[in-house]
């Protein structure tokens, strides 16, 4: 503002100074016609003109004649520089501060019968100094009334406006940890309402982490302390006194069991996590029919029946997670299903790229009504298979390679237990055009 001030303010006083130098020009200028025409003709110029004053030089700088009380205005080195040509106009007594006697002098080399002379004609800049001085004063005192109005209702509008932010600042302060706490936001359309809305979407999403966390701790606990508390009774037990071979063979074998069942859990766990850290899946151009051979190699023993049905094409997939998905599928199937394992595998062209449809299905009962809806959450187990060993984690791992690859995972409504694993296989853009491999 204050820039803005002093812009404006400059604007205004050299145009202010502009005209009335004109006007003060043009008044010197008919003056010194007037007194150039009657030194010419040899006479004494009108001496009793307000403001208007002259004065008259030999060529070698001695003073010839003057307005009455006027002290000369022209060193002898002037007077022979106005002779050599030099007849700009110019200016005696200062601006600031202020001079008693200020003047505007335009010498001129007039030829007169007595010889040639050095005629300066001489204005009074003092109603023009005045004038300027006081257009300086009142812009000064302008510029501090409107700097001082204007940071005055700056700062009380600034101060208004961010009232929102201290709001959002003291909750924050005040929140304590966990508690549930939001931004308190005012219904209204500008910025800092939806950056207020924002940050409690943010914080929204915070808590819903941090409760899935504890729950999924809480989860994990719960599952840990099982086989923890088995292994530890099965311990005591055969500790108490002397058993038989049977007996300790009958303990060493529940107890492998359920270190079987840790292994698993904390692979599991192992997984999750890493592929939650995955930033960008190191996706490769794979064989369906290879893949879904590595699968079944991974999650199930020989000699298990199988009817696969997979295309030889390539499938543009992060190779390793995909396989881990799917020998869940099958390790899933295997464990809690009957009968035949069918492997359905197919890619299709979709209107934004393609897709991969891998379907596992087995003869079994499937899924019971009311756990189909939970199946993919973690440390999720139907009542019927929390005798059957397993982590509650495989289907929540299959679930998250499927979004991880911009796909779903879902069961289907149909006889049997059926899982169908949906994956966008489609390349990025660089890649189709050749830019590089992607691996």
């Amino acid at each position: 503002m204050a820039a803005v001030l002093l812009g404006t303010s400059g604007f205004v006083y050299w145009r202010v100074e502009f005209a009335l130098n004109r006007q003060l020009n043009q008044d010197l200028r008919a003056w010194n016609s007037v007194v150039d025409r009657v030194v010419a003709d040899g006479g004494q110029p009108p001496a009793g003109t307000p403001g208007l004053k002259f004065q008259v030089y030999d060529r070698a700088g001695f003073l010839v004649t003057t307005s009455p009380g006027l002290l000369p205005l022209a060193s002898p080195s002037r007077v022979r520089d106005v002779v050599a040509g030099n007849d700009a106009d110019y200016d005696l007594g200062s601006f600031l501060p202020a001079a008693s006697h200020a003047y505007r002098v335009r010498p001129k080399v007039v030829r007169t019968p007595a010889g040639e002379r050095v005629v300066l004609g001489v204005i009074s800049r003092n109603k023009r100094d005045e004038a300027l001085r006081e257009l300086l004063l009142q812009l000064a005192i302008a510029d501090v009334l409107v700097l001082a109005a204007a940071s005055f209702v700056g700062y009380r509008t600034a101060r208004a406006a961010l009232d929102p932010v201290e709001a959002y600042r003291l909750a924050a302060l005040g929140a304590e940890p966990e508690s549930g706490g939001r931004l308190p936001v005012e219904d209204r359309d500008d910025e800092l309402s939806r950056l207020g809305h924002t940050l409690n979407d943010l914080l929204e999403r915070i808590d819903t982490g941090a409760a899935r966390e504890r729950q999924f701790l809480a989860d994990a606990a719960h599952e840990l302390r099982t086989p923890l508390t088995l292994m530890t009774s099965e311990l005591d037990w055969a500790g108490l006194r002397h058993r038989s071979p049977e007996q300790m063979e009958e303990v060493i074998g529940s107890i492998r069991s359920q270190v079987a069942r840790l292994v698993e859990l904390a692979n599991a766990l192992l997984e999750l996590e890493e592929l939650r850290a995955v930033e960008t899946l190191r996706r490769e151009h794979v064989a369906v029919d290879e893949l879904i051979e590595d699968a079944i190699r991974d999650a199930l023993p020989r000699g298990t029946v199988l009817d696969v049905h997979a295309p030889s094409d390539t499938a543009y997939v992060d190779r390793r997670w995909l396989t881990i998905a799917v020998a869940n599928l099958l390790r899933n199937a295997h464990r809690h299903g009957q009968g035949e394992i069918r492997i359905e595998a197919t890619q299709s062209p979709m209107p934004s790229g393609s897709q991969l449809q891998i379907v596992v299905r087995d003869s079994g009962p499937g899924f019971p009504a009311d756990f189909a809806q939970h199946a993919f959450d973690r440390f999720s187990r139907a009542e019927t298979s929390r005798t059957t060993p397993g982590s509650g984690l495989g289907l929540h791992l299959v679930q998250s390679v499927a979004h991880a690859h911009g796909g779903a995972a879902e069961i289907l409504q149909e006889p049997g237990g059926v899982v169908r694993l949906t994956v966008s296989t489609t390349p990025p853009i660089d890649l189709a055009l050749g830019s590089h491999d992607g691996h």
